[in-house]
């Protein structure tokens, strides 16, 4: 199929909003029109190496479409357009496939971390919903839980989470006299118009954005921090295990008041063994296969915020300071 990029949001637009109406046959029309774009769809070919942008923005406009429509496609056809700013419209295509968990299980276990990270969270997240199996076991892999302790002078709390930092973004050119086009990006928080993806620790939340020749092409947020990475890993396994009351927290910290040298060395040791009991009695209550697993090796980090530090801490915990 060789089409413009302006003759292909000319024709998606209008179809797109007599899509959307509810005259007599309503269904089958709308049935009709997903046929029709979906054959458009296989047609572009691999237009994720497109190095002009022309078939790529054509079949962005076309997931788009899709998107907007509800559609039900097979992962086989979506998966190809997982790519650059197809990205979120083929994930929110994939979370309605029939056979789409398979697709969103490999996101987890490919996208690293430091990319494009709401993808890779809101994957997980839907998967964990689901009670897909594999999730449990791929989570575990990535886990590595670092409680931290807080020596203090005086009691005291609050640990930061670690979050986002952002990236840069860029697109192909919207052709001059071409009709906008709708862009999915992924986000933190709410924005008008934006549609909830999935809960959770971090909520992620879809909008679609306007792009035309004029515009900048939209960027969702960045890179998730460490912190946000075991967070998500254990929220999956706490929802897959149906784990009610408080969840163990890949990162969660305990404060210990400073009074002597021995009633420290016992609180630390209470708290290792505190967080190694909460994993434990987690990752049983999993999926055979995931319970199978060996618990994650828990790391203690110690922070030492004491003003007066006239007293050293044991020198056998050195090696856990945090500085």
């Amino acid at each position: 199929m060789k089409r413009s990029i302006a003759l292909v949001l000319c024709v998606v637009i209008p179809v797109l909003g007599l899509a959307c109406t509810r005259p007599t046959g309503h269904l089958q029309r709308r049935l009709e029109t997903v046929c029709a774009l979906r054959s458009d769809l296989t047609e572009l070919g691999d237009a994720c190496d497109d190095d002009e942008g022309e078939r790529l923005l054509a079949a962005l406009a076309i997931l788009d479409t899709l998107v907007q429509l509800d559609a039900e496609l097979p992962a086989a056809e979506i998966g190809p357009w997982f790519c650059g700013f197809g990205r979120t419209a083929a994930l929110l295509l994939l979370a309605r496939s029939p056979d789409g968990d398979p697709a969103l299980l490999d996101i987890v276990r490919t996208e690293k971390p430091g990319g494009e990270d709401l993808l890779w969270l809101s994957a997980g997240q839907m998967l964990a919903v689901r009670r897909s199996p594999g999730l449990a076991t791929t989570a575990l892999q990535r886990l590595a839980p670092v409680p931290s302790v807080d020596v203090v002078d005086r009691p005291s709390s609050g640990i930061s989470k670690g979050g986002f930092t952002s990236i840069a973004c860029g697109g192909p050119r919207v052709p001059a006299g071409s009709p906008a086009l709708g862009v999915w990006v992924l986000r933190t928080e709410e924005r008008a118009g934006a549609c909830l993806v999935v809960c959770g620790p971090t909520e992620v939340w879809a909008e679609r954005c306007m792009v035309d020749e004029k515009s900048h092409w939209p960027c969702g947020a960045g890179r998730l921090g460490d912190v946000a990475v075991q967070q998500a890993c254990a929220a999956w396994l706490r929802e897959l295990a149906g784990a009610a009351g408080d969840e163990p927290g890949s990162r969660r910290g305990v404060c210990v008041e400073w009074r002597s040298p021995e009633d420290f060395v016992a609180a630390v040791e209470r708290a290792r063994d505190a967080f190694a009991a909460e994993w434990g009695g987690l990752i049983a209550s999993l999926d055979a296969e995931a319970a199978a697993n060996p618990a994650p090796a828990i790391a203690i980090g110690l922070r030492d915020h004491r003003r007066d530090r006239s007293t050293p801490l044991p020198a056998s915990f050195d090696h856990m300071l945090r500085r």
